[in-house]
């Protein structure tokens, strides 16, 4: 087919045009490479569209999650109830950090998985307890997530492993957020809620476990082609391949319902009661639960590369390695300020942001 589009774009002179003027044979000539030029140009527009149609036609597939490389230390602000704040003396070599309102997780760079804070319900391991309840021997792992009672990891074998609490705090109803599913793999990131687990696998769709009260396990019919996850308190956000945004379950502050043409977001996040996104533009579109001015974005944020949401505040990593923080900087009863939204001045070099109730952890490289 590529030989007969050829011939008939190359222009044959006839004896009607016959050059006979002095620079008659150049004309022609430059006609002649004129027309192999658009010819082979044709060619490759066609071969491009159709090899984009090929791999249009191949099965969605996620690249395994991979631990990250650039290693740090821990920086923690905000209230030091339960000693949220107080890293362990000597943690480094750390890769990932991960939040909840009442433990810190860190995924250090030989695999393996440190928690620090409450542990009464063995989150953490610490607390009444005494002891570690991280899964002895777990290793391998490439991803965390922190659930307000349990702690979830990701290994490099694309298997979850979950541990704390597996019930309903104040009733011990069982609600199962730590209850991996029976033969679940290839998932390629995790992400937790109050009550609930969210994991996507790596042919782009989502699975949730644990509490439903509020819908958040239930994935909307036909959901694919997903990127990225994010778990706020009672919901759930997936972002798609396309750019787009898709949240359900709580939504009684509208954290659920996503603007009207929200486009070319890269990243995603959840807090309490408000939802984040990062565009492709490095600009903030935050919407939801407003009573502190969490979705208030600072007018002129830009340059951001990642985003964080606590209950009620956000947090923003920008280019250059400063963070930016808004929102509630106070705890909840009395009025006294905690200091989560307050960075620590000189604070620079970071490269990743965990938020939660009342806290904001940073993962400074070394």
């Amino acid at each position: 087919m590529a030989d007969e589009s050829k011939k008939a774009l190359i222009v044959r002179p006839s004896t009607a045009i016959t050059p006979t003027r002095p620079g008659a044979k150049r004309i022609v000539s430059e006609m002649v490479s004129a027309a192999l030029q658009r010819s082979e140009k044709q060619m490759r527009v066609a071969k491009e569209s159709a090899a984009r149609l090929e791999v249009q036609r191949q099965p969605f597939s996620l690249s395994p999650a991979q631990r990250p490389t650039r290693a740090g230390t821990v920086v923690a602000w905000g209230w030091n109830t339960e000693f949220l704040t107080n890293v362990p003396a000597g943690l480094s070599g750390v890769v990932a950090i991960a939040a909840s309102p009442h433990h810190t997780v860190a995924l250090r760079q030989d695999g393996t998985v440190v928690a620090w804070g409450a542990g009464g319900l063995r989150q953490s391991g610490l607390g009444h307890y005494g002891q570690s309840t991280v899964p002895a021997g777990l290793s391998g792992v490439v991803a965390i997530a922190a659930g307000e009672h349990h702690t979830v990891a990701l290994r490099k074998d694309g298997t979850v492993v979950a541990w704390g609490s597996n019930t309903l705090e104040l009733t011990g109803q069982v609600t199962g957020q730590t209850a991996v599913p029976a033969g679940l793999r290839g998932v390629v990131a995790i992400a937790a809620g109050v009550l609930h687990t969210v994991a996507l696998r790596q042919d782009g769709t989502v699975v949730v476990w644990g509490s439903n009260w509020w819908g958040q396990a239930t994935v909307p019919a036909g959901l694919s082609g997903v990127v990225a996850i994010a778990a706020g308190a009672y919901y759930t956000v997936a972002l798609r391949q396309d750019g787009t945004v898709v949240a359900w379950g709580q939504n009684r502050e509208g954290q659920a319902t996503v603007p009207a043409g929200l486009s070319g977001v890269v990243k995603i996040a959840a807090g309490g009661g408000h939802t984040v996104a990062l565009r492709q533009d490095g600009s903030v579109v935050a919407w939801g639960w407003n009573d502190q001015g969490q979705t208030n974005v600072p007018a002129g944020l830009s340059g951001v590369v990642a985003i964080a949401a606590g209950g009620s505040h956000t947090v923003a990593l920008r280019q250059d390695g400063t963070v930016v923080a808004w929102g509630r900087n106070t705890d909840i009863l009395w009025g006294n300020v905690t200091g989560q939204t307050t960075v620590p001045a000189g604070l620079s070099g970071v490269v990743a942001i965990a938020a939660a109730s009342f806290r904001t952890v940073a993962l400074k490289q070394d």
